[in-house]
């Protein structure tokens, strides 16, 4: 098979199984043997794929898809055999093919461990053999460095006298003289002494490799020296053999001091056991994997660019992670790794249970733990210097082409949708609108101020070096036996007072002071919009109600000019340095704004020319409805037939104006294509039907009127010998109601008065109506004059008794219903007064004796009434109080009425109890008048008392002084 084939071949060139065996498994073998040393030639660091000398790419599996690959065996994932495979295609990010096997798993394998059928057999494994060679001697070579730097240079015997003269003679020409041969000498003596120690240290450190690794492959490793130790001597073939005896015996003779540099080497050396190569090949990826890392979140496409909170807040909370991080969890994960190496190796040089300082200061695992804390510093330099970089490019790269812009930029306003600024990756994604009670747009990030900003980035920025200052060192963790002060042990960074740092700060400060800029420059500009923004739709609307309908199309143009210009003009978004500015929320605004104008105009036009057409429909339909009206009288149908006359030529005025509206009004609606609503259209086409209809509805009531004249015409003959009948009959009411002469019941009388005054004015009207018919039917008047006559009879009855039961009734309320208190004697004088006016302007001339009774009695009623207000009005004296009353007459006036102060005393006893009253009230009150006047006369007395006191006291003052 061709598996036996190349395993075959590869066995004949040298090459064994395990030496082609991945790096990864062969060292996890080879650290798993009980005897382990660094220094073995066996132990590959390095993967061969990196020393294949053959460039092949994908063009190769357009010549076969089968070959061979080197795979772990089915039975043991540690044994390696060569294997048939189906290949699939080359990986170009990871450089390696991606194959199959006969079991369908899937592997992806360096070129060198796979081989095409149609490859050359040979050629194949002279190419594996050549990678493996270059390897060895790579190792080979850093192994042998790693030895030589390690070895002292104190152990290096000195070079005896008699063989360096013997080696300065052979150099030194003869025919030179002493002078030159003294100076010579001496240059020789020194190039000498190094070349000897340099020389002997290499083969010091090759016998120390011979003793650990007595591997046949080791001894190759002397050919490293080459011509190293003598190659810059130019002498003569025979004296160069003779140097190399001299050189051969000094280290015959030195070879004592050798084996004991042999024991020496291995208690200088820090990786003599495998755990400490372990230890450091952890710590190298942690520390390489923490230099790769960022203390930032920075978004790395457009698409991804956020708010001015949302970067702070994700930076602030990336900060706080890497610090936890870094502080926490990167020295935990390193500690413990430390220990589980470590943990079993028992008392030693790397013991972690050491107590004593003066063990501790010499120790391998001191110098571990530097070299440990060393690393660590370096991967935190990297990982600071790198995100302060990535930082600083991140945020000021948009701003480079701002930094030359003056403090009095101004925008193009004849250009908003183009930036005249090198447009790169924006970072914040920022929101230009107004706001509701501003009149200037306005930045969503603009809400912070300008320097709060620039001030908050740079707290970002000094936040990201500081955490890295309160890193811990291992020490404590590792060594719990010792006491260190944990407040001090940090690991070293870079200061805030770094060259470097100080010119990012003012880097960032100067891009952020400038960005700003053509910022507010740019939003300048959409203040020529602010009073578009402002206007309020419905007082505009309202303004132009006035128009005609020709301005409201133009006003309509206008509008969808600026609508078109809007739409054109202004960008949804536009990148401004750093700055990602979304317009689309303004441009919308603005340009909804000029469609809702345009929409409430043309909705306007629509209504005007609807409100045009109501108002001529509202005419013609008043015209149908007043021809449609049925009359109820003769008068209504005379005056309709008066009125058609004059409809033909309403009819043409209406339909002209009509004609109007359709040439002015709805020819600018059809320019703007504006589909009518169905109810106007119905409307439209109704009012101009409408001539005819009400044409048609003239004819209809002029033959209905024929018919109504007749039928009226035998009412008013009915209506006639009605009214004759109701004449009789209101005379004898009248006679019945002017012979009541009684006041016992007045309001009956009062009543029965106005019923017959009001159907006698009743039946007056009713006749002179009567008598306008008669006009209309051509008919003689009727006689109306004996109505007049009972009106005169009737009057001053009517007048009398109306005033009698207003009077009495007033009277009752007055002296029986209403306390004292609360009589208001000023609208009872008015009341009074009013009264007798009536009774002096009745007709009481021709009046019967009955009548005249009454009136009579009425007078003396309301004489007597103004006696009761005269003593009313002394009664209510505010001079007299209700204790006097109580005093007097043993009540108070808010608890009794007129009629109960008058009964049981006559009229002249109540006056003399109101002068007793009044007098007491006066009496009193000049009493209480002299009391006053007492009291003040006794304050002013005291106060003069206490003036003269304190003017004897500042008169004594004044004598001691």
């Amino acid at each position: 098979m061709l598996s036996d084939d190349v395993e075959n071949i590869l066995t004949s060139l040298g090459i064994e199984r395990h030496q082609i065996v991945p790096t990864n498994v062969s060292q996890k073998i080879l650290r798993q043997k009980s005897k382990f040393s660094q220094f073995d030639s066996d132990i590959s660091y390095f993967p061969l794929e990196w020393f294949d000398s053959e460039i092949d790419r994908s063009n190769s599996l357009s010549l076969c898809n089968e070959g061979i690959a080197f795979l772990p065996s089915s039975s043991s994932l540690s044994d390696y055999e060569w294997r048939k495979v189906s290949i699939k295609q080359y990986i170009n990010k990871s450089n390696k093919w991606h194959i199959v096997d006969d079991s369908g798993s899937h592997y992806e394998v360096p070129r060198i461990y796979l081989m095409f059928i149609t490859e050359d057999l040979l050629k194949f494994c002279n190419r594996i053999q050549h990678a493996v060679q270059q390897r060895n001697d790579c190792e080979r070579y850093l192994r042998f460095e790693a030895v030589l730097n390690a070895y002292p240079m104190h152990n290096i015997p000195q070079s005896f006298a008699y063989h360096r003269d013997r080696i300065i003679k052979l150099l030194l020409p003869c025919q030179t003289k002493k002078e030159e041969n003294a100076s010579a000498a001496i240059d020789l003596i020194e190039f000498y002494q190094r070349e000897y120690t340099f020389v002997f240290q290499k083969i010091l450190a090759a016998q120390q490799l011979i003793k650990f690794s007595p591997s046949k492959n080791v001894m190759n490793w002397i050919e490293l020296l080459g011509n190293g130790g003598l190659r810059n001597l130019e002498v003569k073939k025979k004296k160069k053999e003779k140097l190399k005896n001299l050189t051969m015996e000094c280290l015959h003779a030195s070879s004592i001091r050798c084996k004991k540099s042999q024991r020496h080497i291995q208690q200088l050396w820090l990786y003599c056991c495998p755990q400490s190569i372990k230890i450091m090949e952890f710590i190298v990826d942690e520390c390489e994997h923490v230099s790769r890392m960022s203390l930032f979140h920075l978004q790395t496409s457009s698409e991804c660019c956020c708010s001015w909170e949302m970067f702070r807040n994700e930076n602030l909370l990336k900060l706080q992670s890497m610090s936890e991080l870094l502080q926490a969890q990167w020295i935990d994960k390193i500690v413990e790794g430390i220990q589980i190496e470590l943990k079993g190796i028992g008392k030693g040089w790397f013991e972690l249970e050491m107590s004593d300082w003066s063990l501790y200061k010499i120790s391998k695992i001191r110098r571990l733990i530097e070299l440990v804390k060393q690393r660590m510093q370096v991967s935190i330099t990297i990982l600071l210097r790198s995100s302060l970089r990535d930082f600083v490019n991140h945020l000021c790269g948009p701003c480079k082409c701002l930094l030359d812009i003056s403090d009095d930029f101004e925008w193009n306003s004849d250009n908003l949708l183009n930036s005249p600024f090198c447009e790169k990756l924006p970072i914040f994604h920022v929101y230009l609108n107004f706001n509701e009670t501003e009149t200037e747009p306005k930045y969503s990030i603009l809400d912070l101020e300008q320097g709060r900003i620039e001030t908050e980035i740079i707290e970002i920025f000094e936040q990201a070096v500081l955490i890295t200052h309160e890193i811990p060192q291992i020490d404590p963790f590792l060594m719990e036996n010792l006491k260190f002060d944990k407040s001090n042990l940090k690991l070293s960074s870079i200061g805030l007072l770094d060259y470097e740092i100080q010119s990012q700060i003012l880097y960032l400060r100067q891009c952020y002071k400038k960005c700003f800029i053509p910022l507010f420059a740019y939003a300048r500009q959409y203040k020529k919009f602010t009073e578009l923004k402002l206007l309020n739709v419905f007082e505009y609307i309202e303004n132009k109600k006035k128009l005609s309908a020709k301005d409201i199309q133009t006003e309509i143009k206008n509008q969808m000019k600026f609508y078109d210009d809007i739409k054109i003009s202004v960008p949804e978004r536009i990148i401004i340095g750093p700055f990602l500015i979304d317009l689309k929320s303004l441009k919308d605004s603005l340009v909804n704004k000029r469609l809702e104008l345009v929409k409430s105009l043309k909705q306007l036009l629509l209504s005007m020319a609807n409100e045009k057409i109501d108002i001529i429909q509202q005419r013609y339909d008043a015209i149908i409805e007043r021809l449609k009206e049925k009359p109820l009288s003769i008068e209504q149908l005379n005056d309709i037939a008066k009125w058609i006359p004059s409809v033909t030529q309403n009819i043409d005025q209406v339909s002209s104006e009509m004609q109007e509206i359709l040439a002015v009004d709805f020819k600018c609606i059809e320019s703007f294509l504006m589909a009518l609503p169905d109810e106007m259209f119905v409307k439209k086409w109704k009012a101009l039907q409408m001539p005819q209809i009400v044409n048609r509805q003239i004819n209809e009531t002029r033959k209905q009127h024929e018919f109504d004249i007749e039928r009226f015409r035998k009412m008013h003959e009915s209506d006639t010998t009605v009214f004759g009948e109701k004449i009789d009959e209101i005379a004898r009411d009248i006679d019945a109601r002017i012979r009541e002469c009684s006041l016992e019941d007045y309001q009956n009388a009062s009543d029965k008065i106005d019923s017959v005054w009001n159907n006698l004015q009743s039946l007056i009207e009713r006749g002179r109506l009567l008598n306008k018919r008669c006009e209309i039917f051509n008919q003689p008047e009727i006689n109306i004059e004996r109505l007049n006559v009972l009106e005169r009879c009737l009057l001053p009855h009517h007048k009398l008794w109306t005033m009698t039961s207003y009077f009495l009734t007033s009277k009752e309320m007055w002296t029986e219903q209403m306390p004292l208190s609360m009589l208001d004697v000023q609208s009872i004088e008015a009341e009074m007064k009013r009264y007798g006016e009536m009774v002096e302007e009745a007709p009481w001339d021709d009046v019967d004796s009955g009548l005249m009774s009454v009136v009579k009695q009425i007078s003396d009623e309301m004489k007597e009434m103004m006696e009761f207000v005269d003593i009313i009005k002394d009664m209510l004296n505010p001079n007299i109080h209700d204790k006097h009353w109580k005093q007097m007459l043993g009540f108070e006036l808010n608890k009794i009425t007129l009629n109960e102060l008058l009964k049981n005393r006559n009229v002249s006893r109540i006056k003399e109890l109101i002068k007793e009253a009044n007098d007491e009230a006066t009496r009193e009150r000049e009493e209480q008048f002299a009391l006053e006047m007492k009291e003040k006369e006794k304050q002013r007395i005291i106060e003069e008392e206490r003036l003269r006191k304190i003017q004897r006291r500042l008169a004594r003052t004044d004598i001691f002084n």
